[in-house]
């Protein structure tokens, strides 16, 4: 899977620039039924103590779990990171799962880590997290990834937002056969978590009386400090990352 958040950082040490504050996390990576992509807040102390939460995509489920754990900082300013989750079920939490991390450490613009206890090949970026600037204007929506279908699909969308929570634009879709731009209308509004959830409804189904329906994609998306938003599908059918980014 192609990894849709690219940043250019510069090493430096961690003994210089504390690990410390919230991050976004964006990782994406393996291959068929062990796919996966996440998107979510975590937030490290200064101590070595790491918490936070994560949307996680699997071609099975998604769902958002909390995370916590440590990281350890080299001299050298490589470190490791070893986060738990549990995941909830009908008859109560899970096993605990730990997913270990090894990085270099950077300056403010945050880091990338690869996943080294899994089979499958993961990149997780840590960028840090931002707060809503103004969001009057035009924004570019970017995402690929892979359908339940097992398709690629990839879409892009002009959005027009709105100071008070509205949005409207341009949406092109490809699974399988390119289709015709979109309208969209729809919202997006805080979670109040450091999430956000946009909804962009466009024309859907035409029904037996000739009216036509609508289908809605719901996106959660993270502001990063450098005003761009991480993005992701809030379900499972669409299995991948994008960004929404100011249009200059």
């Amino acid at each position: 899977m192609k990894t849709t958040i690219i940043a250019l950082l510069s090493l430096t040490a961690w003994s210089q620039s504390p690990l410390t504050g919230s991050f976004v996390l964006a990782e994406e990576g393996g291959g068929g039924t062990n796919a996966i992509a996440a998107l979510g807040i975590v937030t490290f102390d200064g101590k070595g103590n790491a918490t936070g939460n994560q949307f996680v995509q699997t071609q099975g489920s998604a769902q958002t779990i909390p995370v916590s754990g440590r990281y350890t900082i080299a001299p050298d300013g490589s470190g490791t990171l070893v986060m738990n989750t549990q995941i909830p079920t009908e008859d109560g939490p899970a096993p605990a799962i730990s997913a270990t991390y090894e990085f270099f450490s950077v300056k403010a613009a945050g880091f990338v880590a690869v996943r080294k206890d899994a089979a499958m090949a993961t990149i997780a970026k840590f960028l840090p997290l931002g707060t809503a600037r103004d969001l009057n204007g035009s924004f570019l929506y970017e995402g690929e990834g892979v359908s339940a279908s097992g398709q690629s699909r990839a879409e892009i969308a002009v959005l027009q937002m709105r100071a008070d929570g509205s949005l409207a634009g341009k949406l092109v879709v490809r699974n399988g056969a390119i289709q015709e731009p979109l309208s969209v209308t729809g919202s997006y509004v805080n979670g109040g978590n450091g999430m956000w959830t946009l909804r962009l409804i466009t024309p859907g189904d035409v029904d037996e009386e000739g009216n036509v329906g609508t289908k809605t994609i719901t996106l959660l998306a993270a502001i990063t400090s450098r005003g761009e938003w991480v993005a992701i599908h809030s379900d499972n059918s669409i299995l991948g990352l994008g960004t929404i980014q100011p249009l200059q």
